[in-house]
């Protein structure tokens, strides 16, 4: 150090321990001043303004001023439509919260602060009409441009966005204004009636057609549909009206068509609630015990409550996708147009789940980049395909979907199927136990001998293989066959048991009466009308001394000169054509030279007949045995010089086997008529009928029937002369022939009371 005093600079030195203590304390100033810097979190940045500007084109630029640089991500949405950009940074104190603009492309600009990142604030940009937008960062100031919308296409289609742009979400319109359908299910209801039951979430406007003979088609106007929904449903395991249903779904205009294929067309009704739309159905003509449908959970994060339906699975499943990671079909949700290049998984997850309105839940191990370009892609199949693109899945339970690394879910998967397995040992082992325990319980019962009348079964054939599954290891069983009596030892229950099988099945098989009528009518009619001539002949001599007669011998003239002269003719008529009034005339000359004579035949007559044959044979069989009645002659044709001696069977006869009887009795019958006439000189006339029908007792059924019309006409006379007007009569012959005959033959089957009741 340096003083200066009267005009010489002298130097004075301190003591060393002295610059030690200064240089200590300079030192522990820097560090400090170090340690505060680095202790200081960092300042995020601050929003202090927003404005707006038109340009040229009809686009619109929106600039947000920052304090400094900040992050930030842009996407647009939907109903109504808008642009939101989320910012890493705080609105300024003076920044207002809405902000009115109005210049034809935006309406309102709001600033809310961020739900999810407290150090986040959403800008969103009302629009006044469908825009699309660019986004541009310089420094402090965020830029969005938005410009009519335009549709880009180059040689090979839509351009990729290029590297390092910010991304761009599009949303489709929601589901507003929409019904949700809950599910879609076939029930079984009382004395036979199903019910076809529509789930849905308000009303909907529907359309019911009838579309053929066993064909209805209900279509539900602005529906949504889980995709889960819309495969084919077998009724076939329940006997109702309902064989099956096949769901049709038309995106394009929100219709539900259900094409309702039923067994045979019976009485229906249509019934509409908020809930949902029942069809109720009448029951079969033909019903049959009712079985268990199996049944399917509702979808679309909706149940149908305590009174859903029985839903019947049907269809194959919806399988895999070419892409691993995807199934095929259908999926749910409004479509998706996602541009990312390297944005991270976790915020196209938040993305994905604000547009889903479902919980996204995921861990810290959920990380990784993904890059696309998605274009109308449902919301799930977009999640699909992110989580396969990163090696993730996915677990969904109501409203949550669990996101997280496949070999944690696999993980965990098998962790609980070892515990389902662990249960059902458990379950397996109780019931080994119990079955255990039975056991020793019925080894320290007494044995008692119990004789068991059978009367209606055989009781070894029919009753005996049944009890034999039931008694235990120390009983033992036989049969009287001379009695039909069953013989058992056994403990007191099993016993029970064998009287409870022998009472089940120890009834009479059911007897069939059955009555046929056999109904032959005919109808037939001749007509007979003309003339025919037999006879005009015209004879004159010329010698008085010549007699009339047949011409005689030119030697009996007497007197040369002499003649004879004369001559007949007459016309013919159809061969079964029979006249009725004879005509005969003669006139002889007044020289008695000559004579005229006229032979003629008129027929006009007509001949109606009408025949009707009533037969009726009866018949009573057992249930799977025939039973024959006939009623007739044999006819016995007499041998001839190159034919045996032949007989042939005139009967009418009536064979029937019933071979199966349903509980509703309604009756399965092979059935076998025959009504062989006698023979004539040239035909045998037979008639018979072979057929299976099934029909309920006590009704009347037509089985066959045979008609037959012949017509006939036949005209004879004199060419030319008969078909003169009216004097044509005098020279021809008609008849004209009809006949009508028709077999039918009716059928009423009537099962009998068991013995000791009456009908």
């Amino acid at each position: 150090m340096l003083i200066k005093r009267d005009g010489y600079k002298k130097a004075i030195l301190f003591p060393p321990f002295c610059l030690l203590i200064v240089a200590w304390i300079l030192v522990g100033c820097v560090t400090t001043s170090e340690n505060r810097t680095v202790a200081e979190a960092p300042v995020p940045a601050s929003i202090q303004g927003i404005g707006t500007r038109s340009l040229a084109g009809g686009m619109t630029r929106v600039e947000v001023v920052n304090s400094k640089s900040a992050p930030f991500t842009a996407f647009k949405l939907n109903d109504p439509s808008r642009v939101v950009l989320d910012i890493r940074g705080l609105p300024g104190a003076a920044l207002p919260a809405v902000i009115p603009v109005n210049d034809g492309n935006i309406t309102t600009i709001r600033v809310e602060r961020g739900k999810a990142q407290t150090t986040t604030t959403r800008v969103v940009v009302e629009l006044a009409r469908a825009l699309d937008f660019e986004t541009d960062g310089s420094g402090s100031v965020i830029g969005l441009t938005l410009k009519p919308q335009q549709t880009v296409r180059g040689a090979q289609g839509y351009r990729a966005r290029p590297e390092g742009t910010e991304p761009r979400v599009h949303f489709k319109p929601g589901t507003v204004g929409l019904t949700k359908v809950t599910g879609i299910g076939i029930q079984m209801m009382d004395r036979g009636k199903s019910r076809l039951s529509i789930a849905t979430e308000g009303r909907a406007l529907y359309d019911l057609e009838r579309k053929g003979p066993k064909t209805l088609v209900l279509t539900l106007e602005g529906a949504e549909v889980s995709p889960q929904l819309l495969k084919s449903i077998d009724g076939s395991s329940m006997h109702g009206a309902v064989d099956r249903i096949s769901p049709t779904f038309s995106t394009a205009e929100n219709r539900l068509s259900l094409a309702i294929f039923l067994r045979e067309m019976v009485p229906f009704h249509l019934d509409q609630t908020d809930q949902g739309i029942h069809i109720d159905f009448g029951p079969l003509s033909l019903n049959q015990p009712e079985k268990r449908p199996i049944a399917m959970a509702a979808s679309m994060g909706g149940g149908m409550g305590s009174a859903s339906p029985q839903i019947i699975a049907g269809g194959s499943g919806q399988g895999q996708s070419a892409i691993p990671g995807l199934k095929r079909g259908k999926y749910r949700g409004p479509n998706m147009t996602m541009d990312f290049v390297n944005a991270e998984v976790t915020n196209v997850l938040r993305l994905i789940g604000e547009v889903s309105n479902l919980n996204i839940v995921w861990g810290p191990e959920v990380k990784g980049k993904v890059s696309m370009r998605l274009r109308d892609v449902p919301w799930e199949q977009a999640l699909d395909l992110i989580l396969a693109n990163n090696d993730l899945g996915k677990r969904e339970e109501g409203n949550i979907i669990w996101v997280a690394p496949k070999s944690k879910i696999a993980q965990i998967e098998k962790e609980e199927k070892r515990r389902r397995r662990e249960l059902e040992a458990a379950r397996k082992k109780r019931m080994e136990e119990q079955k255990e325990r039975e056991k020793e319980a019925q080894a320290l019962q007494p044995l008692i001998t119990e004789y068991i009348p059978v009367d209606f079964a055989d009781a070894e054939k029919d009753i005996l293989p049944h009890i034999d599954k039931i008694k235990t290891d120390r009983g033992s069983i036989s049969v009287d066959s001379r009695t039909n009596t069953i013989i058992m030892t056994d403990i007191a229950s099993v016993i029970q048991k064998a009287k409870d099988i022998v009472k089940e099945f120890d009834t009479p098989v059911k007897q069939i009466m059955i009555e046929a009528r056999i109904v032959d009518a005919s109808d037939n009619f001749i007509r007979d009308l003309g003339i025919r001539w037999n006879k005009l002949e015209g004879q004159r001599r010329g010698n008085s001394s010549t007699s009339f007669g047949l011409p005689p011998d030119a030697t009996t003239f007497t007197k040369g000169g002499d003649v004879l002269g004369g001559g007949s003719f007459s016309t013919n008529a159809p061969g079964s054509w029979t006249p009725n009034i004879g005509l005969s005339f003669g006139r002889l000359t007044s020289s008695m030279l000559g004579a005229l004579t006229l032979d003629a035949a008129l027929a006009l007559a007509e001949t109606e007949g009408k025949t009707k044959t009533i037969s009726a044979p009866k018949v009573i069989a057992r249930e799977g045995t025939s039973a024959t009645i006939s009623s007739g002659d044999s006819i016995i044709i007499p041998a001839t010089e190159n034919v045996a001696s032949t007989t042939l069977d005139a009967t009418l006869s009536l064979t029937v086997t019933p071979t199966a009887v349903s509980v509703n009795d309604y009756i399965t019958l092979d059935v076998e008529v025959t009504d062989d006439q006698a023979p004539t000189n040239t035909r045998i006339l037979k008639k018979s009928i072979t057929t299976t029908l099934m029909v309920k007792s006590g009704e009347t059924v037509v089985i066959g029937g045979i008609y037959r019309e012949n017509e006939g006409y036949d005209e004879t006379g004199a060419p030319y002369l008969k078909d003169i007007p009216l004097l044509g009569w005098l020279f021809k012959a008609e008849e004209k022939t009809s006949s009508k005959s028709e077999l039918l033959i009716f059928l009423t089957p009537t099962v009998l009371p068991p013995p000791g009741k009456t009908l």
